[in-house]
Parts: structure tokens; sequence; C-alpha cells
């Protein structure tokens, strides 16, 4: 998992990186992964009543289980510095806070045509 907006500081860096410090024409870019429990672990901290119960699709987990356990993004790292900024506790806050003003915008447009 890669929060788009360290997907798309990967790319500024790269294009702003010295052709010099450059060693390959493509680089490998990772973020993070988790299990459900972990996710769940890492929502709690914002809300602490959040509850999970998931049952595992066979078909999806057998897609995530042909993926590579892990990509080696050591050569971005070592050429032009890459690194995430956002793991999985900071992406959990942006995006709970992005779901929460969203709710709360349909929530007031509901009420205005509801006025209307």
């Amino acid at each position: 998992m890669m929060y788009d907006t360290d997907c798309m500081a990967s790319v500024v860096q790269f294009l702003a990186a010295p052709n010099e410090s450059l060693t390959h024409r493509t680089y490998n870019v990772t973020g993070f992964s988790f299990t459900p429990e972990e996710i769940a672990k890492a929502i709690k901290k914002v809300m602490p009543n959040f509850e999970i119960d998931y049952k595992i699709c066979k078909i999806r987990q057998g897609i995530a289980d042909s993926w590579p356990r892990s990509l080696d993004d050591s050569e971005a790292k070592k050429d032009w510095g890459w690194h995430i900024e956002y793991g999985m506790d900071e992406m959990v806050e942006v995006m709970l806070a992005l779901i929460q003003r969203d709710m709360q915008a349909n929530a007031n447009s509901g009420a205005k045509a509801a006025k209307a």
C-alpha cells in the first residue's frame, strides 16, 4: 500500500534527481503492507470504538497471494533519496479526516435540500 501523495512524490523526486546520481532507468518504490488486524489497530488509534468483521474472499486473497512479498526499493533510496512520508498511521489519520469531511459535506447538502 502506498498513499497516493507518496506515489506522486516519488515521481517528482525521481524527475528532480540529478542525472549523474541515477544508476537505472527504472526504479521500484514501495510503501507498506498490512493485515486486517494491523489496519484495524491503526484505525482504533483515531476511532477507539472501531470494530472490524470480515470474511476472506478466496478469489481476492488468491490475487493478493500472487503479488510479490516485497519490492526492493533500495536503489531508489540510494540514488535519489526515496522515502515514504505517510506510514500506515499517517495514512489512516488523513483518510479518516477526509472521509469525515466528505460525510459532513454530504450531510450539509442533504439538510439544505430538505429545507428547499
